[in-house]
């Protein structure tokens, strides 16, 4: 993007990037930590927490 002086939209464009947002904040992270931080395997949505099945009481009170 830079080397070839090449504006946030138009790097976008060409790596189809959906959106500007997802390249600003990549561009903060790579200047923060260099390439190792865009390699992270911690980034991306995290994993929805598994369902737990809900269990009742069914003894009677009576």
């Amino acid at each position: 993007m830079r080397r070839n002086s090449l504006s946030f939209q138009e790097t976008c464009v060409l790596f189809k990037i959906p959106t500007l947002e997802t390249l600003v904040k990549w561009v903060k992270i790579y200047d923060e930590e260099g390439p190792e931080g865009l390699s992270k395997e911690n980034r991306g949505r995290s994993k929805p927490m598994p369902k737990t099945k809900k269990t009742y009481d069914v003894r009677s009170n009576s």
